[in-house]
């Protein structure tokens, strides 16, 4: 395996010389098949994970047909879960195989030989993802100081989820808690610096991350909502839920309203407009930016357990990083601007 991780199989099969590459690819595999336990014989474990996933659609969707309620309603998960399912299988391909992105265009090959991963060479699809974010994230804001100029609240109650939305956790414990989390980042990226060889264990684990990224994203479904490219979209970026996009109570404090934690209670001093955006910033970057190259480079992550309960530990593990910033429970505010257009005016 050379410094990169190419192996004379992904050498010979991107030069073209395919029946060679399979020759050394079964070599390969006879030697690994002797030192793997059989659950981890099957060779092609992503079609076997898709699969599966799919069969899980579809029985899903013949069990709903019997109940009682709108059809559309019942069915509109199916479309919802197969999108979500190719998205994430789209986005893993080109991240393991950015070694050799020719295989991408002969799937019959990939079928054939085992790639090993080099992370570092799949930069090119974060920065694209982190080039959407981005756009996003600057069209969240630029949304949330218009209407902020506008000086219109139609809602009395605002809802801070973690310590960058909450007005009362200072600015210093925020920037605190989103260094430490650059760190955690960090340090799990340098676990796979170095080229990980693919070796029936690995893949089968690699494979099998697919449940696991699929399962963290479960509290992004929106039953109530349609399939659109912009849902997809938001919920691929990480920024479908209150964690990050909170825009009723952003308004609220680029607004400079005056909150209080229930109606009894004395209003807080309001935030400056800078550390209001400083705040955005970084709860975006925590749990939108840092989750994206979580959840895209867990199957990476996970091909590098050593042990199956290494894969077990390792799957859930990571998601505490997005977690270091949650408040121990929601807290709600007050807003002191708000009037219900609906009351009728005083005197009248």
């Amino acid at each position: 395996m050379s410094t990169k991780g190419e192996n004379a199989a992904m050498l010979a099969a991107q030069a073209g010389f395919l029946n060679n590459s399979v020759e050394l690819e079964e070599l390969k595999v006879e030697k690994e098949l002797e030192d793997t336990a059989g659950v981890y014989h099957f060779q092609y474990m992503l079609l076997l994970v898709v699969g599966l996933r799919i069969a899980f659609a579809v029985m899903s969707l013949v069990c709903t047909c019997g109940d009682i309620g709108d059809e559309q309603e019942r069915t509109r998960h199916l479309p919802d879960f197969l999108v979500k399912i190719f998205f994430l299988t789209a986005c893993n391909a080109p991240i393991h195989y950015a070694l050799v992105p020719g295989l991408l265009l002969r799937p019959h090959a990939l079928l054939q030989v085992s790639c090993n991963i080099c992370f570092p060479c799949s930069w090119p699809t974060f920065a694209l993802l982190a080039a959407a974010f981005s756009a996003f994230m600057i069209n969240d804001l630029r949304d949330a100081f218009a209407e902020a100029k506008k000086g219109v609240v139609d809602k009395q109650t605002v809802t801070a989820v973690n310590i960058y939305q909450d007005p009362k956790v200072p600015i210093s414990q925020c920037v605190h808690t989103v260094l430490l989390s650059s760190i955690f980042v960090c340090v799990y990226y340098s676990a796979m610096t170095e080229p990980i060889e693919m070796t029936l264990f690995s893949r089968f684990f690699w494979a099998c991350s697919l449940f696991v990224q699929y399962h963290i994203s479960l509290n992004s479904f929106r039953p109530d909502s349609e399939t659109s490219f912009t849902k997809i979209s938001r919920w691929a970026l990480r920024l479908d839920d209150s964690q990050a996009t909170n825009h009723d109570l952003w308004v609220a404090l680029l607004t400079q309203d005056s909150l209080s934690e229930g109606k009894g209670a004395s209003p807080r001093l309001r935030l400056s407009e800078a550390e209001v955006v400083l705040r955005f910033c970084v709860c975006y970057v925590s749990n939108g930016l840092y989750r994206i190259f979580i959840v895209y480079s867990l199957p990476v992550y996970l091909a590098t357990s050593g042990a199956a309960s290494d894969f077990a530990l390792n799957a859930f593990a990571v998601t505490f990083v997005s977690d270091l910033d949650n408040l121990p429970a929601d807290v709600e505010y007050q807003r002191f601007s708000y009037q219900s257009l609906t009351e009728p005016e005083s005197g009248q």
